[in-house]
């Protein structure tokens, strides 16, 4: 019996082992859609690769932006490291945002403040 996958979408498979992966990229997926379709997600979800750079690095002396680059594992293949070198947008909740408030040493409340002071950067 092999390793079972979960299509998540429809060229690649996710292995059974990293499936809070597959429900993230399966949410950046589905932000995608609604924002595709006109269908806006909640204000305070998502924000842009640029907006929670932006707010990084204007924010924490800025140490903020360096304390997060740092902390990121080398290994390309990290989904962290594919989702902050890559991506272009970081929802609320998902690897990257518990990574980053799990890096900074923020509570619920501070994290989900620095969220959506991110979301007031211009996208």
């Amino acid at each position: 019996m092999g390793t079972p996958n979960f299509p998540i979408a429809q060229f690649y498979d996710i292995p059974a082992q990293s499936v809070t992966d597959a429900v993230n990229l399966l949410i950046v997926e589905l932000n995608a859609l609604f924002v595709q379709g006109g269908i806006a997600p909640t204000p305070g979800t998502l924000v842009t690769q640029k907006q929670f750079r932006t707010w990084l690095a204007a924010n924490g002396a800025p140490l903020y932006i360096y304390t997060v680059d740092q902390a990121v594992p080398s290994d390309i293949a990290s989904p962290i490291n594919i989702q902050w070198n890559h991506s272009n947008t970081m929802i609320q909740g998902d690897a990257l945002y518990n990574f980053i408030q799990s890096t900074l040493g923020f509570t619920n409340g501070q994290m989900l403040l620095a969220f959506l002071a991110m979301g007031a950067y211009t996208p």
